[in-house]
């Protein structure tokens, strides 16, 4: 208390002075205002089950991404220059230090809430509005640059939007148009497949199985019929051998062979038997004996007509047997070779003939005058099973190229099923593909049109930037209280000092305390008219100086902060008056 007595002076002293200087650094520090404009992200107007949405990416990460866009250098030094800010900075400062500022000043802030995620059905925190300030020393542009920027995130999040929906709906689009043209590739393979595989498809297997046992049937119908009839040509040729082409001669003894018809017949029935025998057979040997004896008789006599008969009987077995047995079995060849001898006899008569014709020596007949109806009876036949012959091995022919086209279908057929498979495989996959895409595409263009009508997830200013009436900074409240902290601290330590660096006697306690030896008495300071004066004249100054801190604190507050008035009515709502 002595201490308080004696500085007293100086902690008042030093207490205003620095309540003063915190009340003018707290009234006078420049202010600076604050306009925010709140943003609310709508969802899409039509529900996402009818037409779901492209954009799939959470609103804080899309904000994220536009502010990433909007807040570039390039787009604040177009701000600063449209507005003209930190002009002092500007002239001071790098363009890269004041768009830094630029940036501090600027604020993006997200509100979320508590919500149930459609996808997963579980709850979780999305952002349902963000709020966008910016600061700066005078209201108008810092309401201006707020609603700028407020601007700039609407424009920006449309066009991202459609642009990422145009994307999808392109992407989409060149997917199924890829997958068209290689449905057609596919469709072409397909078809040159069929043409080329034309009767060995899949489902023409049971068809040409089928096909192929009704023309086995048929094949072996064929056969018999051409064996039967193999037999008749035998029997026929064998009964024309034996009958004369002219008339029979009768007399008293009956009916009478003339020589040269006796050697015709042996002639044809060694053909018959050496066809059946070979020439060492004993009956085919008799037979050229009896011919031999004949020649001498009556010459050298051929029948020509009988010798193509024959040819032509040997060439219809020759050809059956080739077609049953091939080329290299043993009657075929026995067969070839009667051929050739009946084509060398056939040959030789004929020069023979010409050579009579033109010496009047020896006696060819050629078979041309037939008076015997039974010879024309047996020819009409033998002509006809001959050219029936010719068509029943045509008809075989016919039916053997056919047998083997169906073999080559059947056996050829697992590897047209598997080839075939893997083609409808490939197609069927691309099809299935090409629905799938181009049923994404309709969805796709639906949700651009969905986003280019603004019908989609948007920005929508609820509360647009506001021209600030109070100043966001400085807080001067805090000020004047950390101010007047401060002067008390200030005084306390200021004393403190004082009393502390002071080294005269105050006490009789301390004069005993610096002697050691008690003082016989105290004698209080005597005031003279002086003392008195200097004493009123510092309370004055000290009232004085109170009143002008007092006075000069409520101008700053007034013009400052707020009316005095507004402060009053203030304090008497808080205090329920």
């Amino acid at each position: 208390m002595a201490v308080l007595r004696r500085r007293k002076g100086l902690m008042i002293i030093t207490f205003f002075s620095l309540l003063v200087i915190s009340i003018i650094a707290a009234f006078l520090w420049p202010p600076t205002y604050r306009s925010t404009a709140t943003i609310l992200i709508r969802d899409q107007e039509i529900p996402r089950d009818l037409v779901p949405s492209t954009i799939t990416s959470f609103a804080d990460q899309r904000l994220m991404e536009i502010q990433a866009r909007v807040v570039t250098s390039a787009n604040l030094i177009k701000l600063i220059e449209d507005f003209d800010l930190y002009p002092d900075l500007r002239r001071r400062l790098p363009a890269t230090e004041v768009v830094d500022e630029m940036r501090d000043d600027y604020s993006l802030d997200l509100v979320s809430a508590d919500v149930i995620d459609p996808r997963t059905g579980r709850p979780t925190q999305a952002t349902i509005l963000f709020t966008l300030s910016f600061d700066y020393e005078t209201p108008a542009i810092a309401q201006q640059v707020a609603n700028r920027l407020v601007d700039l995130y609407l424009a920006e999040n449309l066009r991202d939007r459609t642009e990422r929906a145009q994307e999808t709906t392109s992407f989409l689009t060149e997917q199924a148009e890829k997958l068209a043209r290689e449905i057609g590739t596919l469709e072409e393979r397909m078809s040159r497949f069929k043409q080329q595989n034309a009767g060995a498809l899949p489902e023409l297997y049971s068809i040409n199985l089928q096909m192929m046992d009704r023309t086995e049937a048929e094949l072996r119908e064929i056969q018999r019929q051409i064996r039967v009839n193999n037999e008749a040509l035998i029997y026929l040729q064998s009964e024309l051998a034996t009958t004369p082409k002219a008339a029979p001669i009768y007399s008293r003894e009956g009916t009478v062979l003339p020589p040269d018809q006796q050697l015709s017949a042996l002639q044809s029935q060694y053909a018959t038997l050496s066809a059946s025998y070979g020439p060492n057979h004993p009956d085919v040997a008799s037979i050229r004996r009896q011919i031999e004896a004949l020649k001498g008789e009556v010459g050298e006599v051929t029948d020509i007509g009988a010798l193509e008969t024959q040819m032509q009987t040997v060439l219809v077995e020759l050809e059956g047997y080739r077609d049953r047995y091939g080329p290299e079995h043993p009657d075929v060849r026995r067969l070839d070779r009667q051929y050739e001898r009946l084509t060398a006899e056939r040959d030789a008569a004929l020069e023979a003939q010409v050579a009579g014709s033109d010496s009047g020596g020896g006696s060819v007949d050629s078979g041309n005058s037939v008076s015997n109806p039974s010879y024309v009876a047996l020819s009409a036949r033998l002509a006809a099973a001959q050219a029936e012959q010719r068509a029943l091995q045509i008809r075989q022919q016919q039916l053997a190229d056919k047998m083997a086209n169906y073999e080559t279908r059947l056996v050829a057929a697992p590897e047209v099923e598997r080839e075939f498979s893997e083609i409808i495989r490939d197609l069927d996959n691309a099809r299935a593909k090409y629905q799938e895409i181009r049923s994404k595409q309709l969805a796709a263009e639906v949700s651009e049109s969905l986003e280019q009508g603004r019908k989609g997830e948007r920005f929508e200013v609820v509360d647009p930037a506001m021209l600030p009436t109070l100043p966001h900074t400085p807080n001067r409240l805090a000020l004047l209280f950390l101010g007047l902290v401060l002067s008390m601290a200030g005084s306390i330590g200021t004393t403190a000092v004082s009393e502390s660096m002071d080294s005269s006697v105050h006490s009789p306690n301390a004069l005993a305390k610096l002697t050691g030896i008690a003082p016989i008495a105290t004698i209080p300071m005597i005031e003279n008219e002086i003392d008195v004066r200097q004493k009123r004249r510092r309370m004055w100054m000290i009232i004085g100086g109170v009143s002008a801190a007092v006075l000069i604190t409520a101008l700053l507050v007034n013009f400052l902060y707020k009316p005095l008035d507004v402060l009053w009515f203030i304090l008497l709502r808080k205090l329920g008056i």
